[in-house]
């Protein structure tokens, strides 16, 4: 038992000699820049991190609803709705720069639909978190706003949450 405790002191004795040997700030009196810059920048990049995950919030439950909710948007435009509008690209366009500003409304219980297999699954994830509050399946949508030359990935999507996030963020 001594025999442990003396290696498991002898340990840290070096480690802490190590510690000193790198983190000496000063050397015969003078700075010593070789430790002092290192340690500096590293403390700058640590701040700068911290300052990112504060000010952008994370991955807050939020975000991440809407990002899922934004790559379903996707998948129903590219894989099915853009499919279904017309045969030739020429008919494509002509129906999709009727809604370049007005925008192809698809709520949250058309996206789950479109996802046969998962839409159970898919259902449960849609729930605020911190108030149990489920998505409004009709107020929760995307907006897909088809852009010039209409081809399958010309789109910009908005993406809107009814999950009681807003009630949550002005307390």
């Amino acid at each position: 038992m001594k025999n442990s405790l003396k290696k498991v002191g002898g340990f840290f004795k070096n480690v802490g000699g190590f510690f000193k040997k790198i983190f000496v700030f000063k050397k015969d009196g003078k700075i010593n820049l070789k430790t002092v810059v290192p340690c500096g920048v590293a403390l700058v990049a640590i701040i700068a991190v911290v300052a990112v995950v504060i000010f952008t919030g994370g991955t807050n439950q939020e975000t991440q609803l809407k990002n899922k909710l934004e790559l379903l948007g996707s998948d129903f435009y590219e894989n099915f709705y853009y499919e279904q509008i017309g045969s030739t690209q020429g008919e494509k366009e002509e129906f999709l720069a009727k809604f370049k500003d007005l925008g192809i409304k698809v709520n949250l219980d058309n996206l789950i639909r479109h996802k046969n297999e998962e839409q159970a699954e898919l259902q449960k994830e849609f729930v605020n978190e911190k108030t149990n509050q489920e998505c409004n399946a009709q107020n929760t949508k995307v907006v897909i706003y088809p852009k010039e030359s209409y081809g399958k990935k010309d789109y910009k999507i908005e993406v809107i949450l009814d999950c009681g996030f807003e009630t949550e963020n002005t307390k």
